[in-house]
């Protein structure tokens, strides 16, 4: 049901109450999300990730020989999208955000597309 309301300053503002509640869990999940921090080192199934998170943009290393790159973003979903590359290539992957910010699950792939993605999770040391 649509309805109009006048506020103090004259201002129509129209109000739809069917999508108060879905908009509501929505904003609840950014809220959180901003304030979570993953800067840290993790153990992962790979080695050791370190990221450092600035806003919602990530940037990190992994060991790897010759050293491997992180470049990504934190999404309003709680994912970690991210673009990675090593001395022996370059590929795409994503990570899930546990509510603590303490673990990221997913997956990566080699090359420009994440078609042969393999499991990739890390669980924060310090």
């Amino acid at each position: 049901m649509i309805r109009d309301h006048r506020t103090a300053d004259r201002f129509d503002i129209r109000y739809d109450d069917r999508f108060d509640d879905r908009y509501s869990r929505f904003d609840d999940r950014n809220d959180s999300m901003r304030f979570l921090n993953v800067s840290g080192t993790y153990d992962s199934n790979y080695g050791v990730v370190t990221l450092v998170q600035h806003g919602n943009r990530v940037t990190g290393t992994f060991t790897t020989p010759g050293g491997g790159t992180i470049n990504g973003v934190i999404t309003s979903d709680g994912m970690l999208q991210f673009s990675w590359s090593d001395p022996s290539g370059f590929g795409k992957g994503i990570w899930n955000i546990n509510a603590r910010g303490n673990k990221l699950s997913g997956t990566f792939g080699n090359g420009r597309t994440a078609s042969d993605q393999r499991a990739w999770n890390l669980t924060k040391t310090r």
